[in-house]
């Protein structure tokens, strides 16, 4: 299972959370980040087509770690994000930018690569606004996170997760509103989910923090 959708709805605070009530057999993977020897070299890319296909390459080395793992035991796969956060980033960017091209080329590439994506059984799609999005953000000063501070951008980038997703996803798709809720009802929502999907996990966690 993957969690998917709006940037500061909640998705990796989830992930933390059910950490805690991790056991055997449940594997946590978390949202993929350049690390410091691709920073680097990816410096002048970032915000191009470049930086989007080398996160798509990171899911297909993903995939090839989690297959090296024992899954025997294994219940749960739990995500937070996938290739589809890569899309969406780019599907905004080529809309803001009226570039229509980067997000077809991105298309192709994907298209070329998902046979070696994990494939996931279910999506659980964060659904916020765009102006609660844009409210929670801790960094609007960084230049380096513009785009995520673009309203446009943003509309964009919801729209991806409302019309474009059903493109790509195959998998089972469970929008979650987590607009006017905390964080608490947020983990909630998931850990019901799994219960309905016979994966259970103590449902007594607590966050200290809101969405």
């Amino acid at each position: 299972m993957a969690l998917e959708g709006m940037p500061h709805s909640g998705k990796t605070t989830s992930i933390t959370a059910i950490d805690k009530l991790k056991e055997r057999g449940i594997i946590l993977l978390n949202e993929i980040y350049f690390a410091k020897e691709h920073l680097k070299s990816l410096e002048d890319k970032k915000g191009t087509i470049v930086e989007s296909k080398w996160f798509i390459d990171q899911e297909v080395k993903r995939r090839a770690e989690i297959i090296k793992n024992d899954l025997n035991s294994c219940k749960l796969i739990l995500a937070d994000r996938t290739y589809l956060s890569t899309l969406a980033y780019c599907y905004a960017r080529s809309k803001l930018n009226k570039k229509p091209k980067e997000y077809e080329e991105l298309k192709k590439y994907v298209n070329r690569k998902r046979i070696d994506f994990l494939e996931y059984d279910s999506m659980i799609v964060f659904d916020n606004d765009v102006v609660t999005t844009l409210n929670r953000r801790d960094d609007l000063g960084k230049e380096d996170v513009a785009y995520w501070n673009n309203q446009e951008f943003m509309v964009h980038f919801q729209n991806f997760y409302i019309g474009e997703i059903n493109k790509f996803c195959q998998s089972k798709i469970i929008r979650l509103n987590v607009k006017d809720i905390g964080i608490n009802d947020v983990i909630s929502g998931i850990l019901k989910y799994l219960n309905e999907e016979g994966i259970v996990l103590r449902d007594n966690v607590e966050v200290n923090k809101t969405t």
